[in-house]
């Protein structure tokens, strides 16, 4: 029943995000040859751990952060979870690279 409801809210989210996803797409081929060679600084801590944050933020990673400490075991070593599971990404992130 309740599927039913959500459904012409799921589709307005959708076409938002393909609308979106075109004009951006749409923007970047207008600005190309305005800009062929971008200047790009050397990575810092600090520009990476900005980068990492955004990422962080983009894939809701911080949202599942209290549900997660409140089904662990030993909620006290969330601390600890948390520094592998930075080091983890982290190492998979540049894997990618």
């Amino acid at each position: 029943m309740y599927i039913f409801i959500f459904r012409p809210i799921a589709f307005v989210a959708t076409m938002s995000t393909a609308i979106a996803v075109i004009l951006i797409t749409i923007a970047a081929l207008i600005d190309l040859p305005n800009n062929p060679n971008p200047s790009r600084e050397s990575p810092t801590v600090l520009s990476f751990a900005l980068a990492f944050g955004t990422m962080l933020y983009a894939y809701s990673g911080a949202g599942t952060f209290p549900t997660i400490q409140y089904d662990m075991r030993e909620p006290q070593k969330f601390p600890k979870s948390v520094q592998f599971a930075f080091i983890g990404d982290n190492i998979y992130t540049s894997s990618t690279l």
